[in-house]
């Protein structure tokens, strides 16, 4: 199958494929010829929520978080659904619930050198507002909506590289920036924690951390004007990074976690009633300390959610997606995606024979320890694996076999770095250890890739302090050394990948022992080492993770250098390399690692725990034209539109128990229809659904795993029946969705 992008196509109307057909709204539609779109990265697994990147909207009723990918996750009460949304993809980024702006919710990102960008989400997609006079780069800020005033507040912060903390105290209208006076600011300060006291209209903000007095213990008050200190008779020790919610219920401020002078602030649960700070014993000891995590109340169930964060334990740990609520006398733990990777670096991600599945094993955390568990991921669901491990190791070198997996070296130690010279092996259930079968020095950053036709593994250099350039073979008995002529130089962080069109293993890549970025490709025939000269060579490389794409029938490649630089992405079809159009750069560092994607639909990357793909297919959702009526629906997507998922359309902002008409079509239209534009073109498709109490219906829409679909595109939209209405119903903007893998 062709990977090229095609010429854009036009669809005067509906027309049949091979015969195959998608049953739509419990009608049979004949689907057009589908062509493929522009390649990208995409984000398929739960990724990391941390600091305050979660919000409760009240508009939809349900929990928007955003991770560090800049994927957008929505909880909805029974599960987390990956919403064909995309946030800005930054380290450290605030949300939250702003109705007042006329959108569901608001984040403040943070950039480097730059001034802060505002961007704003409407259920269905986020976008860039223009804020002018907008504050100077700064990370750690307290930012929290004050619907008092009908403004976004920002206390503090850190400018770039730590250089000085900040007591700026800046509102945001929804279009301007206005710094507030400081007479009566509070010291300057980042990482505290903020919540809006609806009881009493002011702003709170406890703690923080300022370099001059560390982890801060006071308590101050915004009320639109100025600040005001609280002197309180009880207060929480010095701390931050922990979150903070307003409790309507119970009429107080919620503070939990945190990082502080004092170990148990990572697992104490303070109130604030506007007099004073009470702890509540009673919450100690349950989910262990969290830090880094969100805090919002839930409406629906009347309770204070916890979001997200780490654990503050030697294993790092804590689900990406975990949350739990809080009612004044419990914690309920919230049973979903319990297994998704925590945080973590330097994981091996390995696909199982058969491709049904890929798992992911250890890693490092981010205070430094090893992480011993192996996660199994169906292309669904994550699953935690029982048995022994390895004892825990990152950036160790692995790949699939015929008998599960073997797995190589690695690097670990909390004193001193240590690296690894052991070889495992993965049955499908647990690990064991392979003994008195030789083989390299210890060492890590290298790769093995497994020889299909000879049946061997082949490795070849890697890092321990500095780079080899040995070219080593196992075939599940013994390591045996092959000393050649030519071969590869010295590196680490190469690309290595079996070619079974070409029957070779491919080399691409890496670093030299000092850490120069290398952009040769390499072919080995299981005797000798070949040197390939591509008219095409790689940009923009350095640390490279590869492998074959049965979808492309050719090697794809991820490249780029350490500490967040820019992806590229790269094809080798057996002669030359050519880009991917991965549709936005990511920062991929070096640790990832790539594996075939279960089901055999392309290959998925790890990346800090969470997964990414590298599409042939892009899945696309976009909205066009315009809505008609007050109050008109919104129209979005549960999930990604991919093959073999119903993705279902949603309609939101209906009158709850109302007839809700779906219409879809293959090409978009322009129709005047009782006052308002028909979007779609008339006559394909139409579905009447029934909204629930809260004014929302769904319109499931199967898509069967072929992958002659990718590129398929379907039209839709909406009309609302409501009585106070000019005509007697609101619609919908259309929405435009792509199938992709």
């Amino acid at each position: 199958m062709s990977s090229s992008a095609p010429s854009p196509r036009s669809v005067p109307t509906a027309r049949c494929y091979a015969g195959v057909t998608i049953a739509l709204a419990g009608l049979g539609l004949s689907l057009l010829s589908a062509r493929l779109v522009a390649q990208e990265l995409r984000h398929v697994g739960p990724g990391d929520i941390a600091g305050n990147r979660a919000a409760y909207d009240s508009m939809r009723k349900r929990f928007v978080a955003v991770d560090r990918t800049g994927q957008t996750w929505e909880l909805d009460g029974a599960q987390w659904l990956a919403r064909p949304a995309q946030a800005p993809a930054r380290f450290d980024l605030d949300v939250v619930f702003a109705p007042q702006l006329g959108k569901s919710l608001v984040a403040v990102a943070p950039t480097v050198i730059a001034p802060l960008e505002m961007w704003a989400y409407d259920g269905v997609a986020w976008a860039q507002l223009a804020a002018s006079n907008a504050p100077p780069a700064r990370s750690g800020a307290m930012v929290a909506w004050d619907p008092a005033r009908a403004r976004l507040v920002m206390f503090g912060g850190v400018e770039p590289w730590f250089s000085s903390m900040l007591d700026e105290t800046w509102t945001f209208d929804g279009a301007v920036w206005v710094q507030m006076g400081t007479m009566s600011a509070p010291p300057a300060r980042a990482y505290g924690m903020m919540a809006f006291d609806a009881a009493r209209q002011r702003l709170v903000m406890f703690g923080g951390y300022t370099s001059a007095q560390g982890w801060l213990t006071d308590t101050w008050e915004w009320d639109g004007v100025g600040w005001q200190q609280v002197v309180t008779a009880n207060a929480p020790t010095g701390r931050g990074q922990g979150a903070m919610a307003y409790d309507p219920v119970r009429g107080r401020c919620v503070l939990y976690g945190g990082l502080g002078v004092s170990i148990g602030s990572q697992d104490e649960l303070w109130e604030y009633d506007g007099v004073d700070w009470t702890i509540v014993p009673a919450a100690t000891g349950v989910i262990g300390g969290r830090l880094a995590h969100a805090m919002a109340f839930d409406e629906r169930i009347g309770e204070v959610v916890v979001i997200g964060g780490h654990e503050p334990s030697a294993t790092g740990g804590g689900s990406a997606l975990a949350s739990w609520s809080w009612n004044g006398s419990r914690w309920q733990a919230h049973a979903l995606l319990a297994a998704a990777p925590s945080l973590r670096y330097g994981a091996s991600l390995i696909a199982e024979p058969g491709f049904g599945s890929v798992i992911l094993y250890g890693g490092g955390d981010p205070s430094g320890g090893l992480l011993d568990e192996t996660l199994r991921w169906d292309g669904h669901a994550w699953v935690a694996l029982p048995g022994m491990g390895l004892g825990g190791r990152a950036h160790a070198a692995s790949c699939t076999v015929p008998q599960g997996a073997w797995l190589f070296g690695g690097m670990g130690g909390t004193q001193a770095i240590q690296f690894f010279g052991d070889t495992w092996q993965w049955d499908g259930i647990a690990w064991s250890q392979l003994a008195n079968v030789g083989g390299p020095s210890p060492r890590a950053n290298t790769e093995l890739a497994y020889d299909v036709g000879r049946g061997r593994a082949v490795l070849f250099g890697g890092y321990d302090t500095t780079a080899h350039g040995d070219t080593w073979s196992f075939d599940g008995v013994a390591w045996q050394q092959h000393t050649v002529a030519v071969a590869p130089s010295p590196r680490f962080g190469h690309g290595l990948a079996y070619d079974p069109v070409g029957a070779r293993v491919l080399l691409f890549g890496g670093l030299d022992a000092n850490f120069q970025a290398l952009t040769d490709t390499w072919s080995w025939d299981g005797v000798r080492w070949s040197q390939v000269a591509t008219a095409t060579v790689p940009s923009g490389t350095g640390y490279c993770v590869m492998k074959f794409d049965p979808l492309r029938q050719g090697i794809v490649m991820l490249a780029g250098m350490h500490l967040g630089g820019p992806t590229s992405g790269w094809k080798f079809d057996g002669v030359d390399w050519a880009p991917l159009a991965l549709g936005a750069d990511r920062p991929y560092p070096y640790g990832t690692q790539m594996a075939v994607a279960p089901g055999g639909r392309g290959v998925v990357a790890s990346y800090l725990g969470a997964l990414h793909q590298v599409s042939v297919g892009q899945a696309e959702v976009v909205a066009y034209g315009g809505a008609c009526g007050v109050r008109a629906p919104q129209l979005g997507v549960r999930t990604w539109p991919r093959l073999g998922a119903a993705f279902g359309v949603e309609c939101a902002e209906n009158d709850a128990a109302a007839p809700v008409v779906f219409v879809g079509a293959f090409a978009p239209a322009n129709v005047g229809v009782g006052g308002c534009t028909l979007l779609v073109a008339p006559g394909l498709m139409a579905a009447v659904r029934p909204s629930n109490a809260a004014g929302f219906a769904e319109l499931a829409v199967p898509v069967p795993t072929w992958p002659g679909l990718l590129g398929l595109e379907l039209y839709f939209q909406a009309a609302s029946l409501r009585g106070s209405a000019p005509g007697g119903f609101v619609m919908s903007r259309g929405l435009r969705v792509a199938v992709g893998d």
